[in-house]
């Protein structure tokens, strides 16, 4: 399906990927909120999901950037992303390739591996198996910048076009 670049705020996700519109998630989406606040929606999961996201690895948490989003994407600070799950799955499923798929579990793994890491106390008895998974941990991670240099390289191509085809030169007048 279509593999999402957002440039700007301001573009209309579904002019942009028109094809959006056959996932019935979206299309009930669309009927149930309308098309702006739906197309904000999915922007929202864009930049807090979607490992082509700027401002997913721009250092703030997940929390702060949810927050972010909220106020200033959706304009609802309250929004209640547990309500819309099943569009965040139908997202990671419809709209990232095989690299970007493998990139959102290693950063979900390695998440969960940082807060166990983080509340794990050294002790005599468990240092091998703390050391044990800080080399998992460090494992992942380099292959996390492997994957996430392969992602950048094609968001640079995405660049290029608009809406997964790149705009003749009357088009882009």
């Amino acid at each position: 399906m279509a593999r999402l670049f957002i440039k700007s705020l301001e573009d209309d996700i579904f002019e942009m990927y028109p094809q959006l519109m056959l996932v019935s998630d979206y299309a009930d989406l669309i009927e149930e909120l309308g098309r702006e606040k739906a197309g904000n929606i999915l922007k929202g999961i864009y930049f807090i999901y979607d490992p082509k996201s700027d401002l997913k690895d721009s250092g703030m948490s997940r929390q702060e950037l949810v927050g972010d989003i909220n106020k200033n994407l959706i304009g609802d600070e309250e929004f209640d992303w547990d309500e819309y799950d099943y569009l965040v799955q139908t997202y990671l499923k419809v709209s990232l390739n095989k690299v970007e798929k493998v990139v959102a579990r290693y950063e979900e793994e390695l998440d969960g591996f940082d807060a166990l890491l983080k509340s794990w106390k050294w002790t005599k008895k468990d240092a091998s198996a703390k050391a044990g998974l800080m080399a998992k941990y460090n494992t992942m991670s380099e292959k996390l910048i492997e994957l996430r240099e392969k992602v950048k390289v094609g968001k640079e191509d995405m660049s290029q076009s608009y809406g997964g085809y790149n705009k003749s030169l009357i088009e882009s007048m």
